[in-house]
């Protein structure tokens, strides 16, 4: 069965009994038919997409998350994507922008604890309390209480051109 198909039977659980789901994609393809399922959830429920900063396609070009935030869907960022040399400045990018609603732990178990603290501070010291806040406790709490999150729209990363080095081009004599 779909993944539909199967929330409607309760086989799938939402976020603490909310109208929140969490939906994970493959890291390297992304498929148009993904499109279609996720707007076949956004009928019943509100989308989260975890971790964008981690699939290859978003870390190519940040700017492919705007077809996620344009349908209204959320952002959820990993707290270790903020200390990965791999994906942390292309999530300070998207923070930057407005991309993410949401930094929470990968704390699948007791292996991985749930430790946000110094995720916290990161964002406070880069980014302001108020950001830091909204990020780490605001939207999670409200997801919880089954509140309504201010969407984020983005706002479209422009790539930065590099400077001519204009010495290399000075004539010898």
């Amino acid at each position: 069965p779909d993944l539909p198909e199967l929330l409607e039977k309760d086989e799938i659980l939402t976020l603490a009994e909310s109208d929140y789901i969490l939906v994970e994609f493959p890291f390297r393809d992304y498929k148009d038919e993904y499109d279609e399922i996720l707007y076949e959830l956004a009928l019943r429920y509100r989308v989260i997409i975890a971790h964008p900063e981690r699939y290859s396609y978003v870390q190519d070009d940040p700017n492919f998350c705007l077809r996620w935030l344009n349908e209204g869907y959320y952002l959820q960022a990993n707290q270790n994507s903020l200390f990965k040399k791999e994906t942390k400045k292309v999530l300070i990018s998207m923070i930057e922008h407005g991309f993410v609603s949401f930094v929470a732990s990968d704390a699948h178990n007791e292996h991985r604890p749930c430790v946000l603290s110094e995720s916290r501070e990161f964002l406070a010291k880069e980014f302001g309390n108020t950001i830091a806040f909204q990020l780490i406790e605001e939207n999670p709490r409200k997801i919880l209480s089954n509140e309504k999150i201010l969407q984020c729209h983005g706002k479209k990363i422009q790539k930065k051109r590099r400077k001519l080095n204009l010495k290399i081009f000075k004539r010898t004599i």
